[in-house]
């Protein structure tokens, strides 16, 4: 299966890692979020929520360009809901 993007719906405590996972891997990922202020923490490289190991990843992700978040769903080759 090949896909440019995966959608990641929902990014507190299951979607976020399952969104830094898939982008630790050079996945291209948009986690999207109701929450404005997790979507700008996540842009920043910091996570909003308290899970070993999660800011490394997320930071590493988001500097690379793997990751970033948002409030508005995008069209992507494969979609996932938390």
């Amino acid at each position: 299966m090949s896909f440019a993007t995966i959608s990641v719906i929902g990014l507190g405590y299951i979607g976020l890692p399952t969104a830094a996972a898939f982008a630790s891997r050079q996945k291209q990922v948009i986690g999207v979020d109701i929450n404005q202020h997790a979507v700008d923490t996540i842009n920043r490289g910091e996570i909003h929520i308290v899970e070993p190991d999660l800011a490394s990843v997320v930071k590493t992700a988001v500097e690379g360009g793997f990751l970033r978040a948002s409030t508005t769903p995008v069209e992507a080759g494969i979609n996932r809901v938390f």
